[in-house]
């Protein structure tokens, strides 16, 4: 196994096993198959994993190493995203992968009763956060929601990592970069917020507000460039409210279970 790449390793797991999720340790994967769970063994060795893994973070131009302990990007023959960690922030190489959920527009019940809303809501420059857990289609209701009412807009889009695919020619990504070990080549949020300025957009799109991106999303919401969208984990306006702060002039549209959409009041 000491040639095989860790895609190569992925593919053949799912081909055998068609999981949703896998978790791989030295010695030990974990696959997550609908409800149920299924351990295998594996003849990984830490060190071995360790680079393997490296070798695919940097595939995917992302860094990992003891500083940058951590990375994640994708697999596009899997349309799988993933999670890959080494020391010193766990004890262990890992690497999760999940498979990204292909919602379609019936998916979001609800959706077609907020176009009106929804209409209003950009007509008056008003900001939107959609919120929800993990898996609950955030980020594919967000680029559904681009392309109903904004494909003709000059829009900037500020993210952590490529996951957006082809967008139309009005629409600009910049990614944020963890730089080299010496820390040279280091773009960070800021720096994008800095130079987004400069290119005219009629409104902004924050990939996911995580901890460090609170900061620039407020930055965004006062430069007077058109309102701002973007997703976040939270099913209420009390949590968001404690995290963000102000939500002045921004509505929360919440993803529930079963892709039940509705605004938060």
């Amino acid at each position: 196994m000491a040639k095989l790449k860790l895609s190569d390793y992925f593919v053949k797991t799912h081909q055998d096993y068609h999981f949703d999720e896998l978790f791989l340790k030295p010695g030990n994967t974990l696959l997550r198959l609908k409800k149920n769970f299924l351990t295998l063994s594996n003849s990984f060795l830490e060190e071995q994993l360790k680079t393997l893994i490296q070798e695919l973070v940097i595939s995917n131009s992302e860094r990992l190493d003891p500083l940058q302990p951590f990375a994640s990007g994708e697999i596009s023959d899997l349309k799988c995203r993933f999670v890959a960690m080494i020391p010193p922030v766990t004890n262990c190489a890992e690497i999760i992968l999940r498979k990204n959920v292909n919602h379609q527009d019936s998916d979001f019940a609800g959706y077609q009763e907020l176009q009106k809303v929804l209409s209003g809501i950009f007509e008056r420059e008003d900001h939107l956060i959609i919120c929800g857990v993990s898996g609950a289609g955030k980020t594919t209701l967000l680029k559904k929601i681009m392309n109903d009412f904004l494909a003709s807009e000059r829009i900037v889009i500020l993210d952590s990592f490529m996951e957006w695919g082809q967008l139309p020619a009005r629409w600009t990504l910049l990614q944020e970069s963890r730089g080299f070990f010496d820390g040279r080549g280091v773009i960070s949020m800021l720096d994008l917020f800095s130079f987004s300025l400069r290119l005219s957009a009629e409104r902004f799109v924050l990939g996911e507000i995580k901890y460090k991106e609170m900061e620039v999303f407020h930055l965004l919401r006062n430069v007077g460039h058109g309102s701002v969208l973007t997703t976040m984990h939270g099913s209420n306006l009390r949590d968001l409210q404690a995290r963000l702060g102000s939500l002045e002039r921004t509505k929360c549209l919440l993803i529930e279970a079963n892709y039940t959409c509705r605004l938060l009041e």
